[in-house]
């Protein structure tokens, strides 16, 4: 066995090694139902994921003059607005992909730095939190090119950086393997609950009628804008980093508010079965409240009425109306969803007999992708020791 060569590792700031390309601030009348396909930071998943199964379309027209925005198999991406730091990556694909505003495309100069090296040490701990310290934070984080100098890393030569990127690539793929299946499906469970939906004819007795969302609720809950200063309590304060899965009880920081807290400030707590949907930057990300709770200004609450529809059903349905939630927003930067377009927002509902059959069948796909959650979870323990062990230098490859 060979012996490790004496190679130093240097401390090196990345505008040293990479330039970072913004995307194209895309406005509303550019997009259509056919053309050319826009990574937004919602498709940009983490994990090396990009998923460009579901992405919006501009007008075809436009490829020639935004083609500098044009995306490419190998290109390593990051969101660059509020949960900033998800990195991704083109894969092979044969579509065109214009890069949007917001997605940082980051080009490495080759001869200093490998580009899957780079990839693993965007995406680390060791760049993620210097990311988070130096975004502009204020109601949602943002990173962009003037704080890429802040941004420290321990470089080794290029040859030890393409050996480090050859083993964190190995348990990557098989995450990747877990992050797809998951992705699959969620898109089985949105087209599930379509096609179920569609069996009934919407005004016949007995089918599918079409209702506002404040017909089948019996109250909209907007939290207020202030942040809470202390977090001593037990009334957990959510944000939407803790959202994962069906359900949601509890912070993962800890973070819980007294209710002295919850009475000075005027904080509303949303009740057991109230439905949160988020309507700021990255809309219909959807949990069903399992212990009285309070969050930040990301979300409105609908407080179901029973008697009309199940908390599950309403989770699901809001769940697959993400893109028509979407088409509802203001704002240009950050996408904003207003109360009163929320609130009468059209869907269709069935009887609750019918809630219930669906339910049943999607909570066994929502289950299944628990499951591979879990697997992730475990898999991206082992990941994330190597990782810190081969990018920091504590631990050395073999040359």
């Amino acid at each position: 066995m060979s012996k490790i060569q004496n190679n130093i590792w240097h401390k090196v700031v990345l505008t040293d090694l990479v330039t970072l390309r913004h995307g194209y601030q895309f406005r509303t009348n550019d997009f259509a139902e056919k053309g050319v396909k826009v990574v937004k930071i919602g498709q940009v998943i983490g994990n090396g994921l990009v998923d460009i199964s579901n992405c919006d379309r501009v007008r075809e027209d436009l490829l020639e003059s935004k083609k500098e925005f044009l995306l490419k198999e190998g290109d390593v991406l990051m969101s660059l607005t509020g949960n900033i730091g998800r990195v991704g990556v083109i894969k092979e694909n044969f579509e065109n992909l214009l890069q949007n505003y917001r997605v940082g495309l980051f080009i490495p100069n080759e001869e200093k730095l490998d580009k899957d090296f780079m990839r693993y040490i965007l995406e680390s701990n060791i760049v993620k939190h210097q990311l988070i310290d130096n975004s502009n934070a204020s109601a949602q984080a943002n990173f962009g090119k003037s704080d890429l100098d802040k941004i420290k890393i321990q470089l080794p030569p290029l040859h030890e950086q393409k050996k480090i990127a050859k083993n964190l690539k190995c348990v990557s793929k098989l995450i990747n393997f877990y992050e797809l299946k998951i992705n699959k499906l969620k898109n089985i469970k949105k087209s599930t609950l379509n096609l179920l939906l569609k069996e009934s004819k919407i005004g016949s007795e007995g089918s599918l009628r079409k209702v506002k969302l404040n017909s089948i609720a019996k109250g909209f809950i907007v939290p207020m804008r202030d942040k809470p200063k202390e977090f001593t309590g037990n009334i957990p304060w959510i944000r939407i980093e803790d959202f994962e899965g069906k359900y949601i009880s509890k912070s993962k920081s800890g973070r819980c508010v007294s209710h002295e807290t919850v009475s000075k400030m005027n904080l509303k707590i949303y009740p057991l079965n109230t439905v949160l949907c988020s309507c700021s930057a990255t809309l219909g990300i959807c949990a069903i409240v399992k212990k009285p709770l309070v969050s930040n200004q990301t979300f409105i609450g609908i407080v179901p009425d029973q008697d009309k529809i199940f908390p599950s059903f309403l989770y699901y349905l809001l769940e697959s109306k993400a893109k028509d939630l979407q088409k509802l927003s203001t704002g240009t930067t950050i996408a904003y969803l207003p109360r009163d377009k929320f609130e009468s927002f059209e869907v269709a509902i069935p009887p609750k007999n019918q809630q219930e059959r669906i339910i049943e069948i999607l909570d066994v796909i929502e289950e299944n992708i628990k499951s591979l959650e879990e697997k992730i979870k475990k898999t991206q323990f082992i990941f994330k020791g190597l990782q810190q062990n081969l990018l920091s230098g504590q631990k050395r490859v073999i040359i």
